[in-house]
């Protein structure tokens, strides 16, 4: 990873106590995704195990997006929170302690020293 002015020097990732603002948006955030990442998965489902002979209207492919998005997404979340609740829950933490931050010049670990410690 580089600067983002483009220079030389590297960026490093560091965990750090996130506030409780920051703590909560990051998980309504990972929340969100997952609902979306619910409704997708089911409008797949959906599609793919369609049997019907006659053709579908595309209107009715749009439809089903929508309402899978919206409400089967987030039921799904919902109605499997044993699972889902943990899991979104520390992965927003995690999101949340995450910081992209300067190496400082003189930072050991940037310099490659190879097996013996020698330069």
């Amino acid at each position: 990873m580089w600067g983002e002015d483009g220079s030389s020097s590297p960026l490093m990732i560091k965990f750090c106590k996130p506030s409780l603002r920051r703590a909560l948006v990051c998980i309504l955030a990972v929340t969100l995704v997952a609902c979306i990442s619910a409704g997708i998965v089911l409008y797949a489902v959906a599609i793919v195990t369609h049997s019907d002979p006659t053709p579908t209207p595309a209107g009715e492919y749009v439809r089903l997006l929508l309402l899978d998005l919206t409400f089967w997404g987030p039921i799904t979340v919902i109605t499997s929170w044993p699972i889902f609740v943990p899991i979104i829950l520390a992965v927003g933490a995690l999101v949340a302690s995450i910081r992209v931050v300067d190496r400082p010049e003189g930072d050991e670990a940037s310099s490659h020293t190879g097996a013996t410690g020698a330069k």
